[in-house]
């Protein structure tokens, strides 16, 4: 088993944004009730899952309200043409929408460790 895990980290090329979170997040963040219990499904302890999904949450809805903000402006090219500066109005309407997706990943995930680490339910 772990010779396939490492081999699946040396396969992957390019840039990685769980281990770029988790490299930088270990070095600032040292709590203690991040440590993963035996009833954790995930890898990291729970406070580095919760903010990496956080992010994760945020960044996929940034993305796509940009992307789909970008494809509306290329049919109205002539009102960019009249003001350059309405651009930058696309990424504070992303922003806003980002967060959506991000506070509930938040919410979601920090209620299941909650849950799993108290031992509430062993079944969720």
């Amino acid at each position: 088993m772990q010779g396939t895990k490492e081999l699946k980290k040396k396969e992957r090329k390019g840039f990685c944004f769980d281990e770029f979170v988790r490299k930088n997040l270990h070095k600032q963040l040292l709590v203690k009730d991040s440590a993963k219990t035996c009833q954790c499904k995930h890898e990291d302890g729970c406070l580095y899952n919760l903010i990496i999904k956080t992010l994760k949450g945020f960044a996929f809805g940034f993305g796509a309200k940009t992307t789909i903000n970008f494809i509306g402006m290329l049919f109205s090219f002539k009102k960019i043409l009249k003001n350059p500066l309405a651009i930058f109005n696309v990424f504070k309407d992303s922003v806003r929408f980002g967060c959506f997706p991000g506070s509930f990943n938040l919410v979601m995930q920090g209620v299941l460790c909650f849950l799993r680490r108290y031992n509430v339910d062993p079944k969720v």
